[in-house]
């Protein structure tokens, strides 16, 4: 992967392939010119407010596309984001907004009130993600090839559960960034042609950094959920053409099971193979522990129409209840 700012890496993809679908949200659908626009307009309005080199931009909310705008958008102008888990107390989120320093906090609707006071506390303007940001955004424009940030800029800060004590700031840069991307890439064998499905937290670094963003370096789309719902996630491997996901031990359980085991139910199974639909009944849409090696869980098509990779280790109790679930389908 070039050495590039992660915004230019997507500024490249937005000339490519400006139709090519980025993001989707909520049945919306963001191609990459669209994106590079979103990204070129928040990066505009914050300069234009006076977030610069080093300066911290928080953000409060559940998955929204515009977790992926702030932070292509943080890169091109050399600042950082930090994403807040929507988890914690206000009082934990308080000590971490106090700690980062950030100029400015991004929050959803769901976490207003909380998010009033957090900036209140903090000393900092809060915005709400939806149509009024997005207006406040009009008319604003940093290009790529006009951002200041660096290619080796630190990019991200991400708290720790603080197990120990108070949480850390884990300070992650553009190079890691596109390092783990590359990794990624070669680890789940992702192309351009690929369609993410995310339903993990955007504010915890798996979720944001597993799949979701190396995605959208390597020209692929990601289908945002902003929650874990079983029938909804089946629902979007079938309806949307989802090729890849992560997903941990316990929303593997719940897609086991969920209902809609009952094949008979799901017509757009017709065109796997029947190789597949033998597998099926036991491990739901490919979610087989075929084996594990180095935290690679995976079903992969041998005729290549449809394939779902899974990145988690499987612990040792969890395979057996998993071949218990299989032995009991037959």
């Amino acid at each position: 992967m070039q050495q590039l700012r992660i915004d230019s890496i997507l500024a490249d993809h937005a000339v490519a392939g400006p139709d090519r679908p980025a993001l989707i949200f909520n049945g919306k659908v963001t191609d990459f010119a669209g994106l590079e626009a979103h990204v070129a307009s928040m990066a505009g309005w914050l300069a234009a407010r006076g977030v610069g080199s080093g300066d911290r931009v928080a953000i409060y909310a559940r998955n929204h596309p515009e977790s992926f705008i702030l932070l292509f958008a943080v890169s091109r102008i050399g600042a950082m984001m930090v994403p807040l888990n929507w988890r914690l107390s206000e009082d934990e989120l308080a000590w971490q907004m106090a700690d980062a320093a950030p100029s400015m906090l991004l929050y959803g609707s769901d976490f207003a009130a909380a998010a009033d006071q957090l900036g209140r506390s903090a000393g900092c303007p809060a915005f709400e993600i939806g149509d009024g940001l997005e207006k406040a955004r009009e008319g604003h424009a940093t290009e790529a090839e006009a951002g200041t940030g660096s290619a080796d800029a630190e990019l991200m800060v991400v708290y720790t559960s603080g197990t120990t004590g108070r949480p850390k700031g884990a300070v992650l840069e553009q190079a890691a960034m596109r390092a783990n991307a590359e990794m990624s890439h070669h680890a789940y064998a992702m192309t351009p042609d690929d369609l993410v499905l995310n339903i993990l937290p955007l504010f915890h670094v798996g979720g944001l950094n597993i799949q979701p963003l190396p995605a959208l370096l390597a020209g692929a789309g990601v289908v945002i959920h902003d929650g874990f719902d079983p029938a909804a996630v089946l629902a979007a491997i079938g309806s949307e053409g989802i090729t890849q996901m992560t997903v941990v031990p316990t929303i593997l359980g719940a897609l086991l099971g969920t209902p809609v085991l009952d094949v008979t139910a799901v017509n757009w199974l017709y065109p796997l193979s029947a190789e597949f639909l033998g597998i099926l009944p036991a491990f739901v849409l490919g979610c087989a522990v075929i084996g594990v090696a180095a935290g690679l869980v995976g079903y992969v098509m041998a005729d290549g129409l449809w394939r779902l990779r899974i990145s988690q280790r499987i612990t040792e109790r969890t395979r057996k209840r998993l071949a218990r679930k299989r032995a009991n389908s037959r």
